[in-house]
């Protein structure tokens, strides 16, 4: 019987680079490197099986090779088994010749009996010796405390240690700084620039050029976000000493203070009463993992892409539990994501991840951004806006969450928020502290635009476009220009996003809009269909609300009136997570009236209709989608007063469109 070969998936790694790299990180065995491991990553046991199985060049997970190269101080690629270092052996013809001298065969095999033992004698040496060093408690002693040792072997005989810096051309005006700040402590020899300063074998270097130490700063962009992390090298020594996640532009802007940073974890080792961060460092491998979270995160328009970011983080979480950031990060994932799915599974996962990173790091500015953004989410705007308003080192991401509870907070009229400049303030100090983050460049159009500045709010969006080309970006542009009467411009806006991404359903939905006010109901009907089901469980009452209007509209009686039940559901929904602004009364209003206009069930008198509408009308905080609603049911009910509706007209002036806007028709007569 035929069996089918299977493809084993995963990566393989290069032996001889392996050990290669074991001997320059000053490791002696394989049994070493996995307790390493366990140490760095906090773990009960040795990963001893995982480290065997990746030297013996099996297939494993690129996450696996990527652990041992945190360790091993090296880029995960470098120890990769690639078609140029695999031995090119050819298969031979087995043969077979019997042995012309019995007594030469019997010295063959005792020679290699005693080679073997030697080998497995110096193994077991080695191991042993390992252990001693790196495990026993009363003569261990770590590498922070060999390299220091080796420092003031070399201070004893009247020498000024030397060291050398190592860093990619782009590090030049850092390393130039740390250079000049070590000349107290060390002879700095000239730095050495490469681009690829993980390829360096540092034993060879320290003895080529006669040093005592060389510290190697390498980093690694992801998107807008850089991870940092440096080594110092003694003889057959390394530690990492330096381990930061920047944003890209702070490498050129904030050179000094970098710099001082720097130096001051190279001097950690060697000078004493210097603080050191290294045992607040969460590893390399869990940091790579966070960073790229940390990307994807930023790119929350994509569903795909939130999820990927939950994976990331998961997997940074798996090597350090106790990483808070990654916690955070995981709760902002699982929020974005409650909106298209199970809601209140998302949220509980949410709150989990969200309550451990406050209990292990409640000062830390992404965790309580995190929670501030939980908070928003459950419906307690006003305890987000105390939580982030007395935070004291505000950065963007604090700035950027405090401004968008205080747009929530005005629209659910919170005393204090009388107006949006506050909000505008805040997002504005976010922009200047992260010029670069789409996010907050969007977020000022979105407050520009519910304050009427049209223009202030396209060209807002229009700067969010240029530095990130998304569904979000761009159907807002389309949306801010069809509110202008550009129309064509609008559908290029919607057309683009449908070109490179056809499942997102956020075009479609504009689209739809368009049909609508161009009367074409059936259009519009099977758009706004399709656009949900793209959106999958849509957690948000206006889609399911605009299509109960198209069904209306195109008479389809029964279809209405259960989708704007849909719509009320998922208004209760959210009123009952305390997300209930003066926004939602209105279109919950709009919503039952439209239900009794269809309906023949009970009598309606106009007059109530009318004082509501009123009395809901005299908030300022109403958005232009539940001032139009107002404004047709007030068309409807004192049909006399068309002339000088000015609940529509107030809704015109500021988005011409609307006034396109099909009228009411209902069945009941019971007025």
């Amino acid at each position: 019987m035929d069996k089918k070969a299977q493809r084993k998936r995963g990566v393989r790694a290069d032996r001889k680079k392996l050990e290669h790299a074991l001997f320059e990180a000053g490791f002696r065995t394989q049994a070493a490197l996995a307790e390493e491991i366990a140490t760095a990553e906090n773990l009960e046991s040795a990963p001893k099986d995982m480290v065997n199985r990746v030297f013996r060049e099996i297939a494993v997970s690129p996450s696996s090779i990527e652990r041992i190269a945190a360790v091993l101080g090296v880029e995960a690629y470098t120890l990769y088994l690639t078609s140029d270092t695999r031995p090119n052996i050819q298969p031979q013809p087995a043969e077979f010749s019997p042995p012309n001298n019995n007594k030469k065969l019997k010295y063959l095999l005792l020679l290699s009996l005693i080679v073997i033992l030697l080998v497995l004698a110096l193994t077991t040496a080695d191991t042993i010796d390992s252990t001693n060093i790196r495990n026993t408690p009363n003569t261990a002693l770590s590498s922070d405390e060999l390299l220091n040792q080796q420092y003031q072997n070399v201070i004893s005989k009247g020498i000024k240690p030397a060291i050398a810096l190592y860093g990619a051309k782009d590090q030049r005006h850092i390393l130039a700084e740390v250079r000049e700040s070590l000349k107290n402590q060390f002879n700095v020899v000239p730095n050495t620039l490469t681009n690829t300063p993980e390829s360096i074998l540092f034993s060879q270097e320290i003895a080529r050029k006669q040093i005592d130490f060389i510290y190697v700063l390498n980093s690694r962009g992801y998107g807008r976000h850089t991870l940092q992390h440096g080594h110092v090298y003694g003889k057959k020594l390394s530690l990492l000493v330096t381990q930061d996640i920047y944003l890209t532009k702070e490498l050129k802007n904030n050179v000094n203070e970098i710099s001082a940073v720097i130096t001051n974890d190279i001097k950690s080792i060697f000078v004493a009463n210097l603080p050191s961060r290294r045992h607040n460092f969460i590893g390399l491998t869990a940091a790579k993992f966070y960073v790229e979270g940390l990307d994807l995160l930023e790119k929350s328009y994509n569903l795909e892409y939130v999820k990927t970011a939950q994976s990331r983080f998961l997997n940074a979480l798996q090597i350090a539990p106790k990483f808070a950031d990654a916690h955070a990060g995981l709760c902002q994932a699982y929020i974005y994501e409650s909106w298209s799915s199970d809601e209140r599974y998302l949220l509980e996962q949410a709150t989990k991840h969200c309550l451990a990173a406050k209990q292990l790091a409640p000062s830390k500015p992404f965790v309580v951004a995190s929670n501030a953004l939980l908070m928003r989410r459950t419906g307690n705007t006003e305890q987000a806006i105390s939580l982030l308003d007395s935070f004291a080192n505000k950065n963007a991401a604090i700035y950027y969450q405090l401004s968008y509870a205080q747009l929530e907070g005005y629209q659910k009229n919170v005393p204090q928020l009388t107006s949006l400049n506050v909000a505008k303030e805040n997002i504005k100090k976010a922009i200047a502290l992260d010029t670069s983050n789409w996010k907050y460049h969007f977020f000022l159009g979105v407050i520009e635009w519910n304050d009427g500045k049209r223009d202030l709010a396209i060209a807002a969006t229009e700067k969010a476009n240029t530095l990130d080309v998304n569904d979000i970006v761009l159907t807002n542009l389309g949306t801010l220009h069809y509110c202008a009467g550009n129309i064509e411009q609008a559908k290029q806006h919607y057309q683009t996003i449908i070109n490179y991404n056809p499942n997102s359903y956020l075009p479609v939905e504009q689209l739809s809009t368009l049909y609508y006010f161009s009367e074409n109901y059936n259009k519009a009907i099977e758009l706004r269909e399709k656009a949900i089901e793209l959106a999958g469980d849509a957690g948000i009452h206006q889609m399911w609300g605009v299509l109960a209007d198209m069904y209306a509209t195109n008479e389809q009686q029964q279809q209405a009136i259960n989708t704007y039940q849909q719509a009320l559901a998922v208004l209760d929904r959210d009123y009952a997570r305390g997300n209930q602004s003066e926004i939602d009364h209105a279109f919950r209003f709009y919503y039952t009236s439209r239900i009794e206009l269809l309906t023949a069930s009970e009598q309606i008198k106009p007059a109530n209709k009318l004082k509501t509408i009123e009395q809901l009308s005299q908030s300022e905080r109403l958005d232009l989608a539940a001032t139009v609603r107002l404004g047709l049911l007030f068309q409807y009910f004192s049909p006399s007063s068309d002339s000088d509706n000015k609940y529509l007209n107030r809704a015109i002036a500021k988005c011409p469109i609307y006034k396109y806007t099909p009228a009411i028709t209902a069945k009941n007569t019971n007025i």
